[in-house]
């Protein structure tokens, strides 16, 4: 059997990073969140379930998105330090620059699993930042 595949890739700065693909089989495969496929040389993961359409006995349609690992920052609540220094408090002030809230993103990070580093971050004015229950990506 000849399998019909297409799929795109979506990018825009600051914004969107997925693959959508589109395929048909003449098995079932139960694919998994977490799945991984590699394109021009990048990571992309699976983060939703995914159920195929079933087209007769012997086919199967999938139809699935792969996100970009930064998207795994919106599955972590960002959250201020408490009196322990644990990242507890979902509503809260600091005065900080750039390198601050990327010390303070990479600490709640921590709590999905290693891996994650800090790069190069540009040396910025201190500012007094809000946050009230939002994800890291926020």
């Amino acid at each position: 059997m000849d399998i019909e595949a297409n799929g795109t890739h979506t990018c825009s700065v600051m914004a969107e990073d997925v693959v959508d693909m589109n395929f048909v089989l003449d098995h079932y495969i139960d694919f998994k969140t977490g799945d991984r496929v590699n394109v021009f040389g990048r990571d992309y993961f699976l983060n939703l379930p995914v159920e195929p359409t079933k087209i007769s006995t012997m086919e199967y349609r999938y139809s699935m998105q792969f996100e970009a690992e930064f998207y795994d920052l919106s599955r972590v609540k960002f959250r201020g330090l408490d009196e322990l220094n644990f990242c507890t408090v979902p509503k809260f002030t600091i005065m900080g620059d750039a390198n601050t809230i990327i010390d303070l993103v990479l600490l709640n990070m921590a709590r999905l699993g290693p891996g994650w580093t800090k790069g190069s971050v540009a040396d910025t004015d201190t500012f007094l930042f809000q946050f009230d229950k939002e994800n890291c990506l926020n």
